[in-house]
């Protein structure tokens, strides 16, 4: 696709056809039509999910949903000072310092762009605020390892963080509960 200057970015992926894929060399209808489809389901990731995709540096899956808990838009992110960004629980200094420096470039803000006239969600609904049972783990940071007797993992996860928790993949100072 690139060498047939179909896709020069990412964005440009939500442009392509079935036409235009099928004509490319081994590619059939049917191929075509499953990739246009796979293409268009992919507008219906989550908001974290999409920063994470981005591809900014140190912004792994945890920290993507950290920001998107903190800054409810693309938008307010990108306006967002690092001062801002580095205040938020979870987040260091340097992780600071590259999404802050990242939504300011301008071929990154066309690229976003692109991606919300594509279809694509850079928000989160608010949620209702919780009452304090809801929130038993808030400020707490957990680690699962090994098994566990009645959950899975994803499970125990979904549950914690349901519970205001956070979950973290590996064991240091910080983790209040390991499991």
């Amino acid at each position: 696709m690139l060498a047939n200057n179909l896709v020069a970015s990412v964005g440009d992926l939500y442009s392509l056809t079935v036409e235009q894929i099928a004509s490319l060399e081994r590619m059939g209808t049917k191929s075509a039509e499953n990739l246009v489809s796979a293409i268009a389901e992919s507008k219906n990731q989550t908001y974290d999910r999409l920063l994470y995709g981005l591809g900014i540096r140190y912004v792994g899956s945890t920290n993507a949903k950290i920001l998107t808990e903190n800054f409810s838009t693309i938008e307010e992110l990108s306006q967002a000072s690092f001062e801002s960004i580095e205040a938020v629980y979870g987040i260091g200094a340097e992780i600071a310092q590259s999404v802050f420096e990242w939504v300011r470039i301008p071929a990154n803000q066309t690229l976003i762009r692109q991606l919300q006239l594509a279809g694509l969600q850079f928000s989160s609904a608010k949620t209702a605020s919780k009452s304090k049972t809801d929130q038993a783990f808030s400020g707490k940071t957990f680690v699962i390892t090994g098994t566990l007797p009645t959950l899975k993992r994803d499970e125990a996860k979904k549950l914690i963080e349901q519970a205001g928790g956070k979950i973290t993949g590996s064991i240091s100072q910080k983790p209040t509960i390991y499991y």
